[in-house]
Formats: structure tokens, sequence, C-alpha cells
């Protein structure tokens, strides 16, 4: 059985030309023992952004894409935005 105990709760970012740097990335004790491919690569790709990590991301339309360590990560809106607030950049320091 394997345990992935990868699941990103907090951190800060950067943006940089073309995309953006993330750092003091924690991860939660969650864990997961299953054995879906699909889930155990997208763990994986979430897990690439531990500290430091620069990451490549572009938006056309209603797709981004961020490239991060190898991984190519694709999301694409599908309906109404929630009302949520504007995420503004970490402070840097």
């Amino acid at each position: 059985m394997t345990r992935r105990f990868r699941s990103v709760t907090l951190g800060t970012y950067r943006v940089t030309g073309g995309g953006f740097v993330t750092s003091n990335v924690a991860v939660s004790l969650a864990g997961y023992a299953g054995r879906d491919p699909i889930i155990l690569l997208a763990q994986s790709a979430v897990g690439s952004f531990d500290t430091p990590a620069r990451a490549a991301a572009s938006v056309a339309a209603n797709q981004l894409t961020v490239v991060v360590r190898g991984y190519t990560l694709t999301c694409r809106r599908n309906g109404a935005q929630g009302n949520l607030p504007r995420p503004s950049p970490s402070p840097s320091g």
C-alpha cells in the first residue's frame, strides 16, 4: 500500500516574467492509499511546487497552462466563476 502525504495547504508566490516562483509551501498529513493512476499523477504534479519551484504560466481564452518540473497542468474554466475575492501576490521578501 502506497501512502502519499502531499497536499499544498499554504505558501507564498512571486510573479516573474512568464510565470511565478513558489516558496514556503507546506503540506498536510492527509494521505491517499489508493492506486488510481490519475490521482497519483495529480498528487505528484501538485507536489512539484515544493520550495522553491519556478513555474511558467500562460493564459489563452478560458485555459490556464502551468509548467513546473516536467509537469504540465492544464486548467479550463467550466461555467461562471464564483464570487471570490481577487488574490494578491505575496509580499516580496
